[in-house]
């Protein structure tokens, strides 16, 4: 005995797994601590010295780039406020 297939044809299943929504972005407490610019250069190049993923050549051309921005921003400016604005006027003068 054969089956009878419907008459309209059935449209396919949706995905039952919904997409994934997006995490809010965090707060941020005025009262949050922060990192300077200087102390964020200092541990960064000796965490990459520790790991033994630089050269001596290497060191010395990041601390160029970095001497750069502590210049123009400032050595103790908080990392949270170098915003993209900053960044791009860094770019464009370089």
């Amino acid at each position: 005995m054969m089956e009878e297939l419907p008459e309209e044809p059935v449209p396919p299943k949706e995905n039952p797994i919904p997409p994934p929504i997006p995490a809010p972005p965090p707060e941020k407490s005025p009262d949050e601590p922060t990192i300077s610019l200087e102390n964020l250069v200092e541990d960064y190049i000796r965490d990459n010295l520790r790991v033994g993923k630089w050269t001596k050549r290497t060191i010395k051309e990041y601390q160029n780039c970095f001497r750069v921005l502590k210049d123009f921003l400032g050595p103790d400016t908080p990392v949270r406020r170098i915003g993209t604005r900053k960044c791009r006027i860094i770019k464009s003068s370089s």
